[in-house]
């Protein structure tokens, strides 16, 4: 039983667990593009010494036997080739920052590696269950499964809205839901073909992704109070942070029908950064937000 990998494979445990919390702390930065930049900087230790991918991949074998514990996470940031990478990153970063954009950093990372970790448990049970379709030593690599995932959160929540897809080296436009179908259709084609492609991770990262949407159907509906005014929020923008936060909502117009929901979680989120003169938290109720004390109270409907 193996405690910790070793070689480069050790670096590249640490990377990816030092990595994966600077991305979380990271402010300013989109998600999806640390997680992207951390796969390639992981990739270059593969090339570096391929034994990086046997001891960070899933197997079976390896994991239940307690030699692995690390695998569940660490798999989703290795990758077979370059163009699995590539394929990977091309999803990742634009159905996958179109979803945080949309609906928030935190729901991002809830969705990513709640779909990751299904598809390495989903990789598990077949190996247990039908050995004879993936063999207990058979390794699966790669973000596919928490990228599926990602995808189709976006695509059942925002079906008209448009993304790339990259087809050989061409790179077309469709409607999300459309985009969802041509990759759930490539997987059906794996299922069948036989091609080592771990398919059923991917329809794991479907399935999390399809509950995660209906989970955050909540998020598209309307809010009930008034919107907030930008006068009056800026009063709340004191901070480099708060004016970040204050910027992004501005940029939600009200030109598109889901702007109005998004825009108030924003407005949620910038409540709970901002303070009272006196350094404590705000309360809101409806469309006042007020401190406990009574020194600061504000109409975030009339500004």
């Amino acid at each position: 039983m193996a405690l910790l990998p070793t070689g480069l494979a050790i670096a590249g445990l640490a990377l990816i667990l030092v990595g994966t919390v600077v991305i979380v702390r990271l402010r300013a930065f989109p998600k999806a593009y640390g997680l992207g930049v951390l796969s390639m900087a992981v990739f270059a230790l593969q090339l570096a010494d391929p034994f990086v991918t046997l001891q960070l991949g899933l197997r079976s074998e390896a994991f239940l036997s307690g030699a692995t514990w690390w695998a569940p996470l660490t798999y989703m940031f290795v990758h077979a080739d370059p163009f699995h990478l590539v394929g990977n990153l091309f999803i990742l970063l634009t159905a996958g920052a179109a979803l945080e954009d949309r609906l928030g950093e935190r729901t991002f990372f809830v969705v990513y590696f709640a779909a990751g970790f299904a598809a390495a448990l989903g990789h598990l049970g077949m190996a247990e269950i039908l050995p004879r379709i993936v063999s207990p030593f058979s390794l699966a690599v790669g973000a596919s499964g928490a990228i599926f995932g990602v995808l189709t959160t976006y695509a059942v929540l925002f079906p008209r809205k448009n993304l790339p897809i990259l087809l050989g080296i061409m790179v077309f436009w469709f409607p999300s839901f459309g985009v969802l179908l041509i990759y759930l259709g490539f997987n059906v084609a794996y299922m069948f073909a036989q091609t080592g492609i771990a398919w059923w991770g991917h329809f794991s990262g479907f399935l999390v992704g399809l509950a995660a949407a209906f989970a955050f159907q909540n998020r598209l509906r309307a809010p009930t109070t008034p919107l907030a005014t930008d006068a009056a929020l800026a009063a709340l923008a004191t901070t480099p942070e708060t004016k970040e936060i204050l910027a992004k909502i501005e940029t939600f117009t009200g030109t598109a029908a889901d702007d109005a929901t998004f825009r108030d979680a924003w407005v949620e989120k910038l409540v709970r950064k901002a303070r009272c003169p006196s350094g404590h938290a705000l309360a809101r109720e409806k469309s006042t937000v007020r401190c406990a004390g009574g020194e600061f109270e504000l109409d975030l409907a009339k500004g």
